[in-house]
């Protein structure tokens, strides 16, 4: 026993008298860290409307520059509209002589109707003034609504733009004859604001947000456009797909970003990221600091010129420092260089980094 008592001092006084080990180190820093997601998007528009004709007719005019923003109402074309203004004007006249025929059987069936309470008129001049004035008060509806049509029609020669957006291509250009069965004439798409669509897995939803109730609240959501660059505007989660696809097991989620400089061109592939707006605290050390051994992970830690090796658990590691969840603390000295050469209770000669 003494024998043995005697070596374990001389070895602890050999330890003493061994020079410092040289080593890098660090201090160990508070981190905030987001739990972000990457995906792949795709802008859509959030209105999408084919310009199609209502009427048939020749096109007088195009009035717009393919690839301009039209406002909602803009004039698009303009087809011959002389039959058209033809045709509200007899439509018109229709109405005038209806009007008339109406007016006089009402007076007819008033004054036939105060003869037959005095039993001036007979029940037979009574129902012919009944028929007469239904009669006229049927044409007269029937000729307002044949107005209403030709008026409609004149309207259609007239094609506008229902919504607010950049125009594509012309199909048709002046002096083409067009008809309801011409197809699309052109197409205008909105583009500010734009959608970005991307597939959100059923476990990152629920390990990130729980609900997409979360994900709206509680989601900050930006993208990275084809060229690597980061766009400035982040979005807002608008909605999520009413059902999951059952191929991956992801859901649909449609975010929107504002585009008035129309950096953002609808149908270009994006980077999504998601992260949640709560944030964790970790104190983070380099990733080269990290001693990996069958019972788990471990690290040296500097205390007064003198070596200790933790037991620590880890967190996430992000761009090269690995966040710790136990067994180091902020403003910690860290041996992140040189790790081989140093050994529980060694001097180390920390050369600060």
């Amino acid at each position: 026993a003494a024998l043995c008592f005697g070596a374990i001092a001389s070895f602890a006084q050999e330890v003493q008298e061994m020079p410092p080990v040289v080593a890098g180190i660090t201090t160990a820093k508070e981190y905030k860290h987001e739990v972000a997601r990457r995906y792949v998007g795709r802008i859509v528009a959030e209105e999408t409307v084919a310009v199609v004709a209502q009427v048939a007719g020749e096109i007088k005019e195009v009035c717009f520059k393919e690839g301009d923003i039209v406002e909602k109402g803009a004039v698009l074309y303009k087809l011959d509209d002389v039959k058209y203004s033809a045709a509200v004007k007899a439509a018109e006249a229709s109405v005038a002589q209806a009007q008339a025929n109406f007016d006089y059987a009402k007076k007819t069936f008033d004054r036939t109707t105060v003869l037959f309470e005095r039993k001036v008129a007979s029940a037979n001049d009574m129902d012919s003034a009944v028929s007469a004035f239904n009669s006229a008060q049927a044409a007269l509806e029937a000729a307002k609504a044949n107005l209403i049509l030709a008026e409609d029609n004149l309207a259609h020669a007239t094609i506008t733009s229902p919504i607010k957006g950049k125009i594509g291509a012309n199909s048709f250009t002046d002096g083409n004859y067009i008809s309801l069965s011409s197809g699309v004439l052109t197409t205008v798409v909105k583009v500010d604001p734009v959608r970005v669509k991307f597939s959100l897995s059923s476990r990152d939803l629920m390990t990130m947000f729980g609900s997409v109730a979360n994900l709206k609240e509680k989601a900050n959501v930006s993208i990275v456009l084809a060229d690597g660059t980061k766009y400035l505007k982040e979005g807002t989660i608008l909605f999520a797909d009413n059902t999951v696809n059952v191929q991956t097991d992801s859901i649909g989620i449609y975010a929107q970003f504002d585009n008035a400089e129309g950096v953002l061109n609808v149908g270009s592939a994006v980077t999504v990221n998601v992260a949640s707006k709560e944030s964790e605290m970790y104190v983070g050390v380099p990733s080269t600091a990290i001693i990996y051994k069958n019972a788990g992970t471990q690290l040296y830690i500097v205390k007064d010129g003198v070596a200790e090796l933790r037991d620590v658990v880890l967190g996430p590691s992000i761009d090269g420092v690995q966040y710790i969840k136990e067994g180091v603390t902020e403003n910690d000295i860290v041996v992140h260089k040189g790790t081989h050469k140093v050994y529980p209770g060694a001097k180390v000669n920390g050369v600060e980094e």
